[in-house]
Parts: structure tokens; sequence; C-alpha cells
């Protein structure tokens, strides 16, 4: 199966949606597939065509808009939306099946060219909630997008990582025997790790993500300050729009010697295993990549009571959110509220006190990750996706023929 991958930004420019499809690329490609990545030029310095980690990347033009001024990024949008609808109809000979990641403005076109050309194509939704794709396009946050969101209502198929996105989907007018749930995946780590504490007097928090609005990290440093505690220790493994505003409120809140900025990390296992608990603030996900990493490392983890996070922490089913000042302990870690300080602090303390229930829940992590999320599987029902609506290609490719 020869299958083009839509992103509207990828490698240099790293977050979840990006690691999830250069993930799903290498695992389809390993099983035969043959996979190229289309995205846009927005960096001046990087390749039009380049291989990254033997997956072909082809940037259209763009105007280079993210390294421009703001008042251009409408119009490099724009061109990089035409550049793609030409990209995606001369090479319409080279693919059999279109796979979109986010169901934004690249998805629009993406679709128009899918009935255009008579292709199967697979929308994937990033993020749900008040930060997700749903909500920037119907709410016009980005130019035109209730306008454009009609056409993206017309694909084959689109993903939905969580059980809440669905119904979310539902509500905007997709047909429910359109919309397929499938989750993120992660490479489940085969390495040995021992989260015992390094000092009984020290408790080592971490967090992994983007430093933005959207991560609530500032919710975090408020826990620790309430009440103050010394003896925690929290490393930030990320970078981001808020860095510095969140460096700032560390220092008034007096915890600069507590808190540490690590910024972007290419290998977080050094991190996660020295770790005692993750902690995840966010305030709206799809499937947290750094959550399956934690959980796959065998961390207990602290996150937020939102679609995404309680599916995975509370094993896909309808927990009621904590009350306010309190938390859950589900079957793979602890949920709190969303911007509930309080519930944070109480909740790292739990896990501060009881060693037996820290051992349990990353126990239970790091099981729930094997049996449900491991990359394999993720690329199995792709597979089985792309089947269905390719009846007449045979899918299953042997190695032999890489």
């Amino acid at each position: 199966m020869r299958i083009v991958m839509v992103i509207s930004q990828f490698y240099p420019i790293v977050a979840g949606a990006e690691k999830q499809a250069l993930l799903l690329s290498k695992t389809l490609k390993a099983r035969g597939h043959r996979i190229r990545v289309v995205t846009g030029w927005w960096l001046r310095g990087t390749a039009r065509h380049e291989v990254i980690e033997q997956i072909p990347v082809v940037r259209n033009f763009s105007v280079w808009g993210i390294s421009g001024p703001r008042w251009a990024r409408p119009l490099a949008a724009f061109v990089y939306m035409v550049t793609l609808f030409s990209y995606l109809l001369r090479h319409r000979k080279d693919y059999d099946i279109i796979h979109v990641h986010q169901a934004l403005y690249p998805a629009f076109v993406a679709v128009l060219v899918s009935k255009l050309v008579n292709k199967p194509i697979v929308v994937k939704v990033g993020c749900s909630g008040e930060w997700g794709d749903v909500k920037a396009m119907t709410e016009g946050r980005i130019p035109l997008g209730p306008w454009m969101f009609r056409l993206i209502r017309h694909c084959d198929r689109i993903v939905a990582t969580n059980r809440a996105m669905r119904k979310e989907l539902e509500n905007v007018g997709f047909l429910p025997e359109r919309i397929t749930h499938i989750p993120n995946g992660v490479v489940p780590e085969n390495r040995k790790h021992d989260h015992a504490q390094e000092s009984p007097n020290v408790t080592t928090l971490v967090y992994v993500g983007r430093l933005g609005e959207q991560k609530g990290v500032e919710v975090l440093f408020d826990a620790i300050k309430r009440p103050h505690r010394k003896n925690v220790r929290l490393s930030i493994l990320g970078d981001g729009p808020e860095r510095s505003s969140l460096k700032k409120k560390s220092q008034q809140l007096g915890l600069q010697d507590q808190v540490a900025f690590c910024g972007h990390v290419s290998d977080v296992w050094p991190h996660l295993v020295r770790a005692d608990i993750f902690v995840l603030p966010s305030r709206s996900e799809g499937m947290s990549n750094a959550l399956l990493e934690a959980m796959s490392a065998g961390l207990p983890c602290i996150v937020t009571h939102i679609p995404g996070n309680s599916d995975l922490v509370h094993g896909d089913t309808d927990t009621p959110a904590p009350p306010q000042g309190g938390f859950k302990i589900g079957r793979h870690g602890i949920t709190v509220g969303v911007d509930d300080p309080e519930a944070l602090a109480a909740a790292i303390d739990a896990l501060e006190e009881d060693v037996r229930l820290r051992e349990r829940l990353g126990r239970g992590a790091e099981q729930a990750i094997g049996a449900r999320y491991a990359v394999d599987s993720i690329a199995d029902q792709y597979i089985d996706l792309y089947a269905s609506l390719y009846p007449h290609r045979r899918l299953s490719v042997s190695t032999s023929e890489q």
C-alpha cells in the first residue's frame, strides 16, 4: 500500500502530532508499505526533500511563514494550501490513500483532492476540547475554518484518539459510521527501570511537554507551593512560548531552586527513570505522547481528568470527575480536576506517603501500554482501516518486498 502522510508541519518542528506521524510511518514502512510525508516548507535552511529515519519527506513552499512576521502567516498558510493541492493532484498516481494528521486546513485541501482523484482519505484529529481541532475550525479561529470544515466532514474516515472526541465529532455533523476510534501508540520500553526514591527526603516530579497555556504547568507550581515544601524537585522537559513567563513565576514563588527547566530533550528515558512521579496538568489533550512514554517507563502518573488522560488512567471507563480539591485513583494512575492546585498537591502527597500505591500504579501503567497502546497494535488497526477503504489492494506485504 502506498500512503501519503499529510501534516502541516514536521521535523525539525516537533510536537505530539509530528511524533505520532513519524512513529506510525516507521512502523508501517517496517511492514512493507510505502510511506511519504508531505508537509510545509516553513523554516529557511531546511531541505525541500530529505529522508528522516528512513521516511521520505517533501516540503511544499509556504513563504517560510513560521520564521517570518506574524502578519505574513495567513499568506503563508494560503500559499501552502495551494502548493499542497498542486502536489497531491500532480502525484495522484503515486499513492493509494491519503492520511492527514490533524483536522485543520490541510485536511480541507486533502479531502478536496481526494474527491477529485477518487482516492480514499483518512483524517486523524490531533486534539479535543478547548484547544482541539474541532473548536479551532468551527469557531473561526482559523480564517474560513467553518466553511472548510463542512468539506472535511465528507472524508472517508475520521480518527478519534479518545472516546470523548467521538461525541465531539458527532455533535458537529460527522456520521457515526465514519468515525473510528484508534488511540495513539508508543514503543514499549524494554530497558530496565527502578523508580525507588533515591532519597527518602526528596520527591522528584517530572513534566514532559510543550510549554504553552494549554498544558497548565503554572498550576503545578501552585501545587508545589501549597504548602511550600522544600523536599520536592521538579524537572520540566520541553520548550514553548510560555517558558519565560513560567520561569518568572517559579522565581516569584521562590521555587527557583526546586524547578529545573531542561529545555527540549531528545531522549526523555534517563529523566523518567530518575523520577518518582510523572505529572501532566494539561487543560486539553488528544492522547498525550508524554503520558504514554511515562506509563511505558512504569511511572506512577498524576494527570488532569480530561479526555485522553482519563481514558489512559481509568482504562476507558466513564469515571466521574474528582471533586474540587480531591483526586481519583484509577487502575493506571491518578486524576485531578483541571486548574485545581489543591487536588494536585493532595495527589502528590498521597503518592509520597504510599510506596505500595506508587508501585501498583506504575506496574499497571506499564502493563496497559503493552496490552493496548503498543505501536505495533496501533499500526494493525490502521492497516485494517486502510483495507476497509481500499479492499482490492493487498495490504499484507512480506519483509522481502520492502
